[in-house]
């Protein structure tokens, strides 16, 4: 007698051999990922923006050398693990507030740890909603013991890569220097 497979497995599988058609109580009026895939067209374009590609070339000359990786655009979810809940709410609501987030850039070692994040703040229109919204993200970084600096004007570059170049110097630890007022 054969067993049938659970409803998860059942949609892995039909994943698998690119059956597009849901099965029995699965069919609904609603499009799935794959068909809505399938009638769309699909390319790519530039991560960055070109001065967020100037200030990633700039990290990668000051981190690779050292040894450090620069990752552009990485998820909070992927950066933090959360356990746990605290009197302000449980572990899965930290969860739903990061997991849509992003930092412009991570320094990772060579073991691809994080070591340290970096945000870039380009236009000035977009400024003060940015500082807001990073107020989660200062507070994750900070409670994950990981240092988050946060890119002055580009007048003033020179200055917070030698800031990161410090950090990175010593180990990427947090410390006095390692926020910048916006």
């Amino acid at each position: 007698m054969t067993l049938p497979l659970p409803r998860p497995i059942q949609r892995v599988v039909a994943l698998l051999s690119l059956d597009p058609t849901p099965s029995g109580s699965e069919r609904s009026n609603r499009v799935s990922g794959f068909d809505a895939l399938a009638g769309a067209s699909v390319g790519t374009g530039p991560l960055m923006s070109q001065g967020q590609n100037d200030m990633f070339q700039r990290l990668c000359d000051l981190a690779n050398p050292r040894g450090f990786h620069v990752a552009p655009e990485v998820s909070l979810g992927a950066i933090f693990t959360i356990q746990g809940a605290g009197e302000q709410g449980s572990g899965a609501e930290a969860i739903r507030a990061l997991r849509h987030k992003t930092v412009d850039f991570l320094l990772l070692d060579g073991s691809a740890t994080p070591v340290m994040a970096i945000e870039y703040r380009g236009e000035s229109r977009w400024r003060d909603k940015a500082l807001k919204r990073d107020r989660l993200k200062r507070r994750a970084f900070e409670k994950a013991g990981l240092s988050l600096v946060e890119l002055r004007a580009p007048e003033d570059w020179d200055e917070d890569l030698a800031t990161i170049a410090t950090l990175l110097d010593e180990g990427g630890k947090p410390g006095a220097r390692d926020r910048h007022a916006a």
